[in-house]
């Protein structure tokens, strides 16, 4: 498994470096890490969506966000294997969830479980936390990266996984 650690210094705050102002968008030196990396290709899977102007699929629960659809990241209306790579930005604590989103805090390795089920073996998936995220049967690390996004700002991990579903049989759960 590959570390490694992206630096945002930003003398005008860290929302300058993200893809919009809306609050948990995604910070564009990951986006760009993640397509030069060969992490976001083909049919793209977004859970949180949030408001994403990201060429994706995007679900949300918040219909005002106008997401492709409605919905849960725990419940997700996708037959297996339907998309190339996914990507997600959780809420990172109850408080955010409450605060910024208007709703508990979702259970995020049953998130990561589902949007698995969804991606194609042989794909990617990356999710964007405040910790390392455990890997589940289908998901192998393939890298952690620290993401510093400026002064006053918690430190984020980026966790990137490769979906091997061939194997998954021979390995245990959670």
């Amino acid at each position: 498994m590959k570390f490694g650690y992206l630096n945002i210094i930003n003398g005008r705050g860290p929302v300058q470096g993200n893809i919009s102002n809306y609050p948990g968008s995604w910070p564009k030196i990951v986006i760009q890490y993640l397509k030069k990396n060969g992490y976001m290709r083909g049919a793209i899977l977004e859970p949180f969506s949030g408001k994403s102007t990201l060429d994706t699929i995007k679900i949300d629960i918040n219909p005002e966000n106008k997401p492709c659809f409605v919905g849960a990241a725990q419940i997700l209306p996708f037959k297996d294997n339907s998309f190339d790579s996914a990507i997600l930005d959780p809420p990172y604590r109850a408080d955010y969830s409450k605060d910024l989103y208007n709703t508990k805090m979702p259970n995020i390795k049953e998130c990561m479980k589902e949007t698995a089920r969804c991606v194609k073996s042989g794909g990617s998936m990356a999710v964007l936390c405040f910790k390392n995220m455990p890997a589940y049967k289908t998901m192998f690390p393939t890298e952690k990266i620290f993401v510093n996004l400026g002064p006053d700002r918690h430190i984020r991990c980026l966790n990137i996984y490769k979906i091997k579903k061939e194997l998954s049989s021979k390995l245990s759960d959670f």
